[in-house]
């Protein structure tokens, strides 16, 4: 007569303490804690198999706000927005800090594009991972219409740590930009192409003082030609 089919249980162990089955012939594993996990198998005449080692791990499910920077751009243009921190998972802009916020544009990569801007405004920009949801990260929008150009009238280069170097502030784009500083006989002391110049009051090496004339040209994001002239004063 033929041996009687063979039927098998299977339970799951922890394999530091293989004595106490996790489940039963089911062989589910649920709610388990990190660590080292073997399966073992035995049929009716108490034969067994004993699998490989399973090791489960801690899965950090926690996601990072993500971290984007303000934008300062024309007004009726568009922006590119990228997140510093990308992950794996979903990002989204979103047109508020509510549930029921419009999703302007979504992405895989952490790069984001916002429709045109008219006026400042703050978007927002989440990230999702299968049911994690980050905190929404707010992104503060700067709309111009023109260069704007701050100059100091003096600075004191002496070496004290405090108003050193002639720092000129430029709101806005430029496409071109050219600064010149030039001493009470016309002889041109300093020039820079930089769309933030930057002078620590030398000319050739030399370090100078007194009255000088600055002349900031260049021609702004819509083509507009842009000219600036003033006196800069050098303390000693």
């Amino acid at each position: 007569m033929a041996d009687a089919a063979r039927t098998y249980t299977w339970n799951w162990y922890n394999s530091e303490n293989p004595t106490t089955p996790f489940a039963g012939t089911a062989g589910y594993l649920n709610n388990l804690n990190a660590g080292t996990y073997i399966a073992i198998v035995a049929d009716q005449y108490s034969c067994t198999v004993t699998s490989n080692q399973l090791t489960i791990t801690d899965i950090d499910l926690a996601t990072a706000v993500p971290q984007v920077a303000d934008q300062y751009i024309p007004r009726y243009t568009s922006s590119t927005i990228t997140v510093g921190n990308p992950q794996k998972g979903l990002y989204e802009l979103l047109d508020g800090p509510t549930s029921g916020a419009t999703v302007l544009d979504t992405s895989a990569s952490g790069i984001l594009h916002t429709p045109d801007v008219s006026q400042d405004e703050t978007l927002y920009v989440g990230f999702t991972r299968g049911d994690c949801v980050s905190t929404l990260a707010p992104v503060h929008i700067k709309v111009f219409d023109s260069v704007r150009i701050f100059v100091p009238n003096a600075f004191t280069p002496n070496g004290d740590g405090a108003n050193d170097r002639w720092h000129i502030i430029i709101q806005g784009l430029t496409k071109k930009i050219q600064v010149s500083v030039f001493d009470r006989w016309g002889t041109e002391v300093f020039r820079s192409n930089d769309p933030n110049p930057s002078w620590d009051g030398c000319a050739g090496g030399h370090p100078v003082s007194g009255t000088f004339v600055y002349m900031i040209a260049g021609t702004d994001y819509y083509n507009k030609p842009f000219l600036l002239k003033g006196t800069v004063v050098i303390i000693r």
